[in-house]
């Protein structure tokens, strides 16, 4: 199975199917809320319930997080967490006492060997080591320079062009001046004098016998110690590790900036050659100008691109420059003094989150500067190149290179080339292994297995209000992840225990399907041998695409995340913290103590008794399926009372009853916390799917019967989304050109219509709302009177349960039932109508999104207080009204400003905000497809919102930011990209390597606008098939195997069995076949809440 990218998120499994992406509606809120039922889905909890019971949480998992590290020796994506530590006389971190890896290996080692050995010994052997290995290292790298400065390196890729006959060139590298100036061995004062050749082979000489006699120095001393305290004891077994375990730890890393000088000389040695080689043509000075001329550029340009590409690696590798250490201002130094934990703590991560903020916008201005320079650079080079090509087409023969000097110059720039790659690569080398915030080419590589490691890092991290428990750095690290990460193969590795057999595992992982095959074919008959052969053909097909073993290094990795799990987990329990995503719908986790999480939701409930109406308390006497009981027949009566007063027919009261077989439960409250612009933890309220619950049925048919009326009425006037809004107000300023110099922009929100609005004031306007919508008085098969009537069934049955009591809505309502969010828009439309004839007859530019407006003005705004004034006295007495006004004002997460008459958009990214930058938003059940799709998502919506192209590349770079800094790597944006710019860029613009500049960005702001056209069409016949009930969604469980295979075969059997049955063929459904994430971390450790 191959994979892509190389980052934690695509080392296993496959995702080669972006032509099956599917359009996401990704400003539609109700997308957000359908999400929100935190692990009551059975499909997920039959596996949770299967890993709980395979380890039992004991006493010993307390001193898990001590064996974790060796685990991850294993794990293919480990990265150096260790704490810091002393040096010890310059004994390299990897080898101290502080260090565990090494201490765990070679007691597994000695367990082995059943033999008694001082580990401290062996220790004092693996630095001989250490020192024998580095030495050979250094030397090495003296013999290439040896070799340069004499003439006799070889190259890798000799000169196509090499004279044979020309002298050899004498070239010593800068290391071998700086240490003969800084030693006094020449007399020399500047590294651009020229040193004598002999004394430079004498020092390099000495240098190398140095090495030498130290290489026999500490390999006599290593046979010595062997011989006087390892004689027969010392086995191969023990030795053999020792020397791997110094390669894999210390050298690994020692030797990386020493390639990286090695590259270094072979470049300058060959780009002499070239320049000798050159010289030997005889230029005159004009050539001799060209030549180093465009040289100079080419290498300003190819080292600009390089060095663009490792600032978005030390993001990916949260490796920010070493300059960054300047931003760590220190916290005051009394507040380590504070006697109260909480608080301390809460200012300790306040104080964090400012810094890091700091740190994220200059990495920005970073690459701001970065890709400014790089871009000069290339217009520099295509400019200079261009005039070259016209020199050789029309230039006098004195001016131009023959074709010697031609192929004299292609050679530099391969070299170049060839040289930025090496390093290129030893970067990322360096950038994983050695996580700790050093630069390869500015320090010692001693220093590097010796210094500590650096905090510095833009990645989120969780919230943390507690000073109960602190975290390990693998712990904090896996959580850092957020509540979306999923764990691989978490179910497969169930097999390895004799509790369940994959085959088990395959079976229940493909429950689901065969549970929405049924219902499918039950509901839609298709002929019986077509559904037998298709389902077995299914069934062999599942088995083959994701029965398959786990690569050993995977296995590894899914081990040791599971016992990373279980430790958290048990800490969790063990200090009475509680973990949960926040309300922000962001993918960070808060943790906090759950005594005062539970004492906010419990002050939120007792102070919402205008809002809730307590309805008795589940127990042994009152069951839950009891209130249900009531509940029904209370429904089934007043259904009953309305056929009665044929309001309603047979039919529909049969329809809207509850059969004794349907699945039905109530919602039930939970709390999600947020951040107060004070840094305190507020919570926040979420309700369950509304899905089954008693009003549902009545709910949704109610909702398709009056929405298409309320749409119809209400476009001129709604803005369905950001894209909505923006094409409208394009629309209004720029095309129509109604924006004026002096024209003002209005927002407002509504506050609290979702706990405040009265239910009768939604039925009242909800009333003058059909009654103004129809002659007849009639909605299909329903009158006005009707649908009042259902509706009020409606808002007097929305129970929900919470901490095993009843509760009933007796005011506002639910924000994830989305007919009672219609009735909320219908409360809003009446309430606008004075506002949009007002508006209207002053050629006034009007909308609203859910609970916020916008507006144009073009009177003082000082009339502008009297008419809001007027506006609020028709609410509710709760109901508040915000508003701001100016040339500038923020909608949407829309920065909108009037510039003169002409009008400048942008994403508004809110720099007072508490919330952390970089944040990937949450979601549940397939993230990396999801994740994929919002990459593309969020630069069609930069590309939309953005009015100038400098604010485009802006938020362009800060989505780029935003996945390297969660872990994504730069192949996985780059690719993305590209892809972007294949789809809306034309042939003639791909061909210029996918160049945006400040002339061609408005054709693509424009093809923008006319793809949110297309997608919006292609909405609503998806909204349309499932309204008719033609839309199927089929589901399974994915943890591992060839999934894209298993799609792709699965609809070619469709098409190919099921589609060709001629009854089946005339219902013309639609199918779409996802797949489910069973296994996020969120999933797992909100269990124990």
């Amino acid at each position: 199975m191959t994979h892509r990218f190389d980052d934690i998120f695509h080392r296993f499994g496959d995702d080669n199917d972006e032509d099956d992406n599917i359009s996401i509606h990704f400003d539609n809120p109700m997308s957000l809320f359908d999400s929100d039922d935190e692990n009551k889905d059975n499909d997920y909890n039959m596996f949770i319930d299967t890993i709980d019971d395979s380890i039992a949480i004991s006493e010993q998992q307390e001193h898990l997080s001590q064996t974790l590290s060796q685990l991850s020796m294993f794990a293919e994506d480990r990265e150096d967490n260790e704490k810091p530590m002393e040096e010890i006389e310059l004994i390299p971190k990897y080898l101290t006492r502080n260090y565990k890896a090494f201490d765990e290996m070679i007691s597994s080692l000695i367990r082995k060997s059943s033999t008694l050995i001082n580990i401290e010994s062996l220790r004092d052997i693996a630095f001989l080591l250490h020192r024998i290995e580095s030495i050979k290292l250094d030397r090495l790298l003296w013999t290439i320079y040896l070799q340069s400065g004499t003439g006799e390196l070889k190259l890798k890729r000799p000169l196509k062009t090499e004279n044979s006959n020309l002298k050899k060139i004498f070239f010593w590298p800068e290391e071998v001046k700086r240490k003969m100036l800084a030693h006094g061995h020449t007399s020399a004062t500047d590294l651009n004098d020229n040193l004598d050749h002999d004394v430079c082979i004498v020092f390099v000489n000495r240098i190398l016998e140095n090495f030498q006699n130290q290489l026999l120095d500490y390999q006599s001393k290593l046979e010595q110690m062997k011989q006087e305290k390892f004689k027969y004891i010392l086995t191969n077994e023990i030795e053999q590790g020792i020397e791997k375990f110094i390669q894999q730890y210390g050298m690994s890393i020692y030797k990386i900036p020493i390639e990286n000088l090695i590259s270094t000389v072979e470049y300058d040695y060959k780009d002499r050659l070239i320049e000798f080689e050159f010289e030997n043509e005889n230029p005159n000075e004009f050539q001799k100008e060209i030549f180093n001329n465009i040289f100079k550029v080419k290498s300003q340009k190819e080292i600009s691109k390089f060095e663009v590409a490792i600032l978005k690696q030390r993001l990916a590798h949260n490796h920010l420059p070493k300059a960054f250490q300047s931003l760590d201002i220190a916290s005051p130094l009394s507040l380590k003094t504070i006697q109260d934990d909480n608080i301390r703590q809460h200012l300790q991560d306040r104080t964090e989150k400012v810094l890091q903020r700091t740190k994220c916008d200059m990495i920005l201005v970073y690459l701001a500067v970065a890709e400014t320079k790089m871009n000069e650079y290339r217009i520099n080079y295509d400019k200079l190149m261009s005039e070259l090509q016209l020199n050789q087409q029309s230039g006098s023969i004195h001016q131009k290179l023959n074709e010697k000097m031609f192929n004299l110059m292609e050679e530099r720039f391969k070299n170049i080339n060839e040289h930025l790659i090496r390093l290129y690569r030893l970067k990322i080398c360096f950038f994983r292994q050695c996580s700790n915030g050093q630069e390869l080419d500015l320090v010692h590589r001693w220093s590097i297995i010796t210094e500590n490691k650096s905090n510095l890092t833009c990645s989120p991290s969780l919230i943390q209000h507690t000073n109960r428990y602190h975290l390990t750095d693998e712990q904090r690290n896996f959580l850092n992840r957020g509540p979306t990460y999923v764990p691989p193969c978490q179910i497969h590795i169930l097999s390895k225990s004799s509790l369940i057999t994959l085959a088990e595992i395959l079976t229940k992982q493909m429950a689901p399907l065969r549970r929405d095959l049924t219902a499918l074919f039950t509901k839609y008959p298709v002929d019986l041998s077509r559904r037998i052969n298709f389902e077995k053909e299914i069934q062999q097909l599942f088995h083959e695409s994701f029965l398959q073993p786990i690569p050993r290094a995977l296995e590894e990795r899914a081990l040791y995340e599971q016992q990373l799990l279980k430790s958290i987990k048990y800490q969790l329990e063990k200090n009475h913290l509680i973990l949960r995503r926040t309300a922000n719908h962001q993918n960070m986790y808060y943790l906090g103590q759950i005594d005062e999480f539970q004492q906010k939701t419990m002050d939120y409930v007792q102070h919402s008794t205008a809002t809730y109406e307590f309805i008795g308390t589940i127990d042994d006497f009152n069951s839950e399926q009891s209130y249900l009981e009531k509940i029904l027949q209370s429904i089934d009566s007043d259904l009953k009372s309305l056929l009665q007063r044929k309001l309603i027919n047979k039919d529909l009261q049969i329809k809207f009853m509850i059969k004794q077989s349907t699945k039905i439960q109530l919602p039930y409250l939970y709390f999600l916390p947020d951040l107060n612009q004070d840094d305190s933890i507020v919570v926040q309220p979420r309700l369950s799917s509304f899905q089954w619950s008693p009003i549902a049925l009545i709910a949704n048919y109610l909702e398709q019967l009056v929405k298409p009326y309320f749409e119809n009425c209400s476009q001129s006037t709604m803005f369905l989304d950001e894209n909505d809004f923006i094409k409208k107000l394009d629309y209004y300023c720029i095309q129509q050109g109604l924006l004026q110099r002096t024209t003002s922009f209005v927002t407002f929100k509504i506050l609290n219509l979702s706990t405040d609005l009265k239910h009768s004031t939604l039925l009242r306007t909800l009333n003058q709302f059909l009654i103004n919508r129809s002659m007849t008085g009639r909605y299909g098969k329903l009158s006005s009177e009707t649908i009042e009537e259902l509706t009020a069934l409606v808002l007097k049955n929305l129970f929900f349960v919470y901490k095993n009591k009843i509760y009933r809505y007796i005011k506002g309502y639910p924000l994830n039932l989305s007919y009672l969010e219609l009735l909320m828009n219908i409360y809003l439309y009446d309430w606008q109508l004075t506002l949009v004839r007002e508006f209207r007859l002053r050629d006034l530019f009007y909308g609203r999104c859910q609970q916020s407006g916008f507006f144009t003005w073009r009177q003082s705004l000082d009339l502008l207080p009297v008419l809001f004034e007027k506006v609020q006295k028709s609410f509710d007495s709760n109901i508040k009204l915000i508003t701001c006004m100016g040339s500038n004002v923020q909608f949407l997460e829309i920065s909108i400003e009037n510039r003169q008459g002409s009008l400048y958009t942008r994403i508004s990214h809110d720099q007072h905000s508490r919330q952390q930058p970089f944040l990937l938003p949450y979601t549940k059940d397939h993230p990396r497809l999801f994740y994929r799709q919002w990459f593309q998502w969020s630069l069609i919506r930069a590309g939309l919102l953005c009015s100038s192209f400098e604010d485009f590349e802006e938020e362009r770079r800060y989505i780029e930011a935003t996945f390297l800094v969660n872990g994504y790597s730069l192949d996985f944006v780059e690719y993305h990209l590209r892809e972007f710019y294949n789809k809306f860029y034309s042939i003639q613009q791909q061909q210029q390597q996918f160049i945006l500049t400040k002339l061609t960005y408005p054709r693509l702001h424009r093809e923008l606008f006319r793809f949110i056209e297309q997608e919006k069409i292609q909405l609503a016949n998806k909204l349309q098939l499932k309204r008719t009930h033609k839309l199927i969604h089929l589901h399974y469980l994915f943890d591992w195997g060839s999934r894209c295979q298993f799609s792709r075969k699965f609809y070619e059997l469709w098409s190919s069995m099921i589609e060709q049955d001629p009854q089946f063929k005339k219902y013309a459904l639609k199918i779409q076949l996802q797949t489910k994430h069973c296994y996020s971390s969120n999933t797992f450790l909100a269990q124990s809440i």
